[in-house]
């Protein structure tokens, strides 16, 4: 048995083939950077919606981690506060399940949920560290890492910094959202 012969045309057509299997999608989001080529030429507007588009799924990918720990936690404490008393009590006197949730349980169960999302502001610099990487948007996560690998530590420092300004916002976020939930909450 030869070796098969391989001719111009059937070079061309093998290229062509892979180059059909290798086009992208994207219509789920811009995978990569933060503006698409020739934006440049765009209206201020269209400047605009094309960095909200690249936003779409880092701010996702970013998002769906803490969306889903928070939405756990809040179950969690929804079916602690169901089969309490006063829970029992307002549908005793006609109110309707819905509105007993909505009324007193949410409120009750919300302020464990509140405390939680405050805290996970600093946990959102770590993971965008990740999303810097993969989606190629240069950030103070990936310059910290950068910092890190240099041994620069002035701008790890800044780095910290800024990270533990952003967790006592959050606690005071928190706090804040937690005392507007529920009016027992007073600052004494």
């Amino acid at each position: 048995m030869g070796k098969p012969k391989i001719d111009a045309t059937t070079d061309v057509n093998i290229k062509g083939a892979v180059k059909g299997q290798l086009k992208l999608d994207n219509s789920a989001g811009p995978l990569a950077g933060q503006l698409s080529l020739g934006v440049d030429y765009k209206s201020f507007s269209g400047r605009l919606l094309d960095r909200l588009w690249h936003l779409v799924l880092p701010v996702t990918t970013l998002t769906l981690l803490a969306t889903a720990a928070i939405s756990r936690h809040q179950r969690s404490a929804l079916m602690e506060v169901m089969p309490s008393d006063w829970m029992r009590t307002a549908i005793a006197k006609g109110v309707s399940q819905r509105q007993a949730v909505r009324r007193h349980a949410l409120r009750n169960a919300l302020l464990p949920s509140i405390t939680l999302a405050g805290l996970y502001l600093p946990a959102l610099a770590a993971g965008a560290l990740f999303v810097e990487k993969v989606f190629s948007w240069p950030g103070m996560g990936l310059l910290a890492a950068n910092a890190i690998a240099a041994r620069d530590y002035l701008l790890i420092t800044a780095a910290v910094l800024v990270t533990s300004v952003a967790v006592a916002l959050g606690a005071l976020l928190a706090d804040v959202a937690a005392a507007a939930a529920d009016p027992r909450i007073r600052v004494s």
